[in-house]
């Protein structure tokens, strides 16, 4: 899988926005744009659009179609019980990469609470599913649940912050039924990917 996913060129985002405090890292990146490029992605779901840095590579590295991307309104209050880092990670956020840089793809900005928010529109369409959201349990668990849901037979979930640092994400995912998703070596991330996603990437790393 790694081999496929590391072979594309890749863009990433000019070096001043990459590993802020609270971003995704160089290495995540990496791979989440990779993936982007073998799975031929079209249409994207991020939930935790955060400073707009992963919501931007993803359209960035996406040919055509959209991606989708979900947050809180600033001064919202989450519906969901928080951990204790993720109010503090919210006033990091001074705005929107992909508001200055060119993207391929459409990004369409959604405001609002993922507990409650009505995913249904994206049901087996979406070829990745993104998820860095809040990490506390029931909200890890809330958006997990919608994105197996949205899923298309051919794509990926990668959720972020798989550490010692939150104790959401590992929970949840720990909890999933076989096969369990896959962690990405130097990276906080893991992935889920459907039976056609792992062909496409087992013929991509053969070739």
């Amino acid at each position: 899988m790694l081999n496929a996913i590391h072979s594309p060129e890749i863009v990433l985002p000019p070096r001043r926005h990459l590993e802020k405090p609270g971003g995704q890292t160089i290495e995540g990146l990496v791979f989440i744009a990779g993936l982007v490029r073998e799975l031929e992605v079209t249409s994207a779901f991020e939930i935790g659009t955060f400073d707009g840095v992963t919501t931007w590579t993803l359209a960035r590295n996406m040919s055509s179609g959209v991606v989708d991307t979900l947050d809180l309104p600033a001064g919202e209050r989450a519906e969901l019980a928080l951990e204790d880092t993720d109010e503090e990670v919210r006033e990091l956020v001074s705005g929107h990469v992909y508001d200055e840089l060119p993207h391929p793809a459409t990004i369409q900005q959604h405001w609002g609470d993922s507990a409650s928010f009505d995913f249904s529109e994206w049901n087996g369409a979406c070829d990745l599913v993104y998820i860095d959201g809040a990490h506390s349990e029931p909200y890890v668990e809330s958006d997990t649940r919608n994105a197996f849901e949205m899923l298309s037979e051919r794509g990926a979930i990668v959720w972020d912050d798989y550490w010692r640092q939150v104790d959401g994400v590992p929970r949840v995912l720990h909890k999933l039924a076989a096969p369990r998703p896959r962690r990405i070596p130097g990276t906080r991330l893991v992935v889920h990917l459907t039976p056609k996603a792992e062909a496409l990437l087992h013929q991509a790393g053969a070739e």
